[in-house]
């Protein structure tokens, strides 16, 4: 790896972000008490930004040429 990058500027985190948010956000969505058709909906949508961010970090993880500065 050549020189360095902030965290923000790495797909692998921003990735990692989103499929957390993606995981999270359903069970959020579920405790402010939303109907049924909602919380279908934050389930599929949930599921999307998991798959999506993890398919990010990977590629993120593949592409990488820079280590993180602390």
């Amino acid at each position: 790896m050549d020189g360095s990058k902030h965290w923000y500027e790495s797909r692998t985190v921003w990735g990692t972000l989103i499929a957390l948010v993606g995981a999270v956000a359903p069970t959020l969505i579920q405790q402010i008490g939303a109907d049924q058709t909602t919380d279908d909906a934050a389930r599929i949508a949930g599921g999307l930004a998991a798959v999506i961010g993890g398919i990010v970090a990977i590629y993120g993880r593949y592409r990488a040429s820079k280590s993180l500065t602390r």
